[in-house]
């Protein structure tokens, strides 16, 4: 993330979530959606139009779409390139170093809904129509180097446990959830390049949130031993 996202992260003490339906306009038009052969081969076996319209709502819905808030991760166990120059190319930043452990406990905090976690699948053709989350879990193989994990949350409710519910879903674009940041974060990488002055900025408003001591410089700042004869 940006050195602005990383400041409101710390602040808000929440993560940033993007409905489903902003996702698949910003990265990928096939976000949600079934491979074609899947929908063919639904629509052959209607035996009426009626029947076949409510294959189209059920494999295509656009509400549904907006009541979907996601947040993205990348599985690594080392840093990568890739993904610095994808996000932080223009700007400097860090990376959140964390575990499926972790994410999963911090969000013990968070009592409004349900969080679903589970790693992508980059195999469309595998996506099954038993479960509304799966279009979403499965990618076309393009996407692989993402080596992405998902939080799902539906969100409908300001209150799953008392069933009381979300009306601004629709008009939330964006959402935050907040989180148990002293259980989330491991480490506070600094991305690659980054000038001294910065790395100290960045460390010194770490210190005010108490987490100075798990800020770090990238591995991709090492440099090699120098050879002399």
């Amino acid at each position: 993330m940006d050195f602005f996202k990383y400041i409101s992260l710390l602040e808000n003490r929440a993560l940033y979530f993007c409905r489903a339906d902003i996702l698949a306009e910003k990265f990928d038009p096939f976000e949600g959606k079934y491979p074609k052969d899947i929908v063919m081969k639904l629509l052959n076996q209607a035996r009426t139009e009626r029947e076949r319209e409510h294959i189209f709502r059920v494999l295509d819905n656009p509400e549904f779409k907006k009541m979907l808030i996601i947040n993205c991760w990348h599985i690594n166990e080392i840093e990568s390139y890739h993904m610095w120059k994808v996000y932080i190319e223009r700007s400097y930043g860090v990376s959140i170093r964390s575990t499926y452990e972790r994410l999963c406990k911090c969000f013990d905090v968070y009592k409004s809904n349900n969080v679903f976690i589970g790693m992508v699948t980059y195999d469309k053709d595998k996506v099954k129509i038993c479960n509304s989350f799966y279009p979403y879990m499965y990618k076309r193989p393009y996407y692989i180097s993402d080596k992405e994990l998902r939080a799902i949350i539906l969100n409908i409710w300001k209150d799953y446990d008392k069933r009381v519910f979300n009306e601004s879903y629709l008009t939330q674009k964006e959402s935050f959830i907040p989180v148990d940041l002293d259980v989330l974060i491991e480490k506070v990488v600094v991305a690659p390049g980054t000038p001294e002055n910065v790395y100290e900025k960045i460390k010194s408003i770490s210190k005010e949130y108490g987490f100075e001591n798990r800020v770090e410089r990238s591995k991709l700042d090492e440099k090699p031993i120098s050879m002399r004869a």
